[in-house]
């Protein structure tokens, strides 16, 4: 790819696992993992991995247990 700011070269893949929701206006940046069963808010910026079964949520986005409610039987 072409230059941009001075650097060159594509960025890194993000990778969403099976089952994932991902709400309305989330941001998740390069390089981001997001594991099985995660859920994002909507609205949140992700800047790192999401472990599986977990809740991303805010700016920048906090992990935190799933909610037995949100969990997929």
């Amino acid at each position: 790819m072409g230059e941009y700011l001075g650097t060159t070269g594509a960025g890194r893949p993000i990778h969403i696992g099976e089952g994932c929701f991902i709400g309305a206006r989330a941001i998740i940046l390069k390089g981001v993992t997001i594991g099985p069963g995660a859920v994002v808010a909507a609205g949140a910026v992700v800047t790192r991995d999401v472990p599986s079964g977990c809740l991303a949520i805010g700016n920048p986005a906090e992990n935190k247990p799933l909610p037995e409610r949100l969990k997929h039987p």
